[in-house]
């Protein structure tokens, strides 16, 4: 209820409604792919795959944690009123953001063959590697909520955090850019192995050790 509650609210008086998370998306690619195609001309093959099939999953993971920190103290009167489990509010927060994620995802995968990177069996592999993600970030929200509680400070923790993760995720550059001697405390970032995942997946179109 929680998260049709915020679906709702984001949408309310749009007349697309929600086929706005699904456009959003399209044209980012749609820029992104002219941008650096034509402007930039980064050498890395299929350059728009390439950052989208890791922007996504760290875009799910940033909202939920931006959001999801204060998720608690946000509905501090629903808190007081009556008892529930507490975990509902900050999961909420990531299960919305999951939503707009997989409508992301929608738009993303169909699109591929448009950007010269072909439709694979692995692809049948993406439900399992969200699913190993989403428990990562909602852990994440959940010991952030808690905390946000007693240290208001968090919040501008986190977004100082997200800012410096997000550099330390080869999103917008391979991981093999990455000089050798910064390579071993690169790999002790958890999103490293995720982006890995999913480029392997939808870029290579191979399925990743998921061990």
């Amino acid at each position: 209820n929680l998260v049709f509650r915020e679906l709702k609210i984001k949408y309310k008086g749009a007349v697309l409604g929600v086929f706005w998370s699904m456009l959003q998306p399209l044209f980012l690619l749609l820029i992104y792919t002219f941008a650096f195609r034509y402007v930039v001309r980064i050498r890395v093959d299929h350059f728009p795959v390439f950052l989208f099939s890791v922007l996504l999953p760290w875009t799910f993971l940033s909202t939920s944690l931006g959001a999801g920190v204060s998720a608690i103290t946000d509905h501090g009167s629903l808190v007081k009123k009556i008892y529930f489990p507490r975990a509902v509010l900050p999961l909420a927060t990531v299960f919305f953001n999951l939503t707009q994620f997989l409508l992301t995802l929608l738009v993303f995968i169909p699109a591929l063959p448009l950007l010269d990177v072909p439709l694979t069996p692995a692809l049948l592999a993406l439900p399992a590697l969200i699913a190993l993600q989403l428990p990562f970030v909602a852990g994440l929200v959940l010991a952030a909520s808690a905390l946000y509680v007693s240290f208001r400070d968090l919040r501008h923790f986190v977004e100082l955090l997200l800012q410096f993760w997000f550099w330390l995720t080869p999103v917008v550059y391979p991981l093999d850019m990455v000089p050798a001697r910064f390579t071993p405390f690169f790999v002790l970032n958890p999103m490293v192995h995720f982006a890995g995942a999913y480029r392997r997946l939808i870029l290579d179109g191979r399925v990743p050790p998921f061990q």
